[in-house]
């Protein structure tokens, strides 16, 4: 308590209004102009590190989610950007197509179009 009254024992004291106080004679500073900045707008202030990021209301964060080719398994890429995927898409399915074509009847020849 003794500490509490030292601390604020020295009060400010109130003083006039502004209407009373002596006239300088010099202009006022005046703030600068505001400009529009051009670009998109920045945010209001960076975030931590360790704060999280607004989620909405429902919704679940995909920030731990592991994504997975599902075609391969692989953890580097999911099936959209699957590379041997894409690149191979045209050739398993007429590779499957051409085996299954020869083994019910080994005796016919295909003809298959490799354009898809």
């Amino acid at each position: 308590m003794e500490t509490y009254l030292k601390a604020y024992a020295y009060a400010l004291q109130p003083i006039n209004g502004s209407h009373k106080w002596r006239k300088s004679g010099i202009e006022p500073v005046l703030s600068p102009v505001e400009k529009t900045m051009l670009g998109k707008l920045k945010k209001n202030r960076r975030k931590a590190i360790n704060e999280s990021k607004k989620v909405k209301h429902g919704q679940l964060s995909r920030a731990s989610l592991i994504m997975r080719c599902r075609k391969y398994g692989g953890e580097c890429h999911n099936r959209r950007s699957c590379l041997q995927l894409n690149t191979t898409r045209s050739e398993t399915f007429h590779y499957t197509f051409l085996k299954l074509a020869t083994n019910t009847n080994p005796n016919v020849t295909m003809y298959v179009n490799n354009k898809v």
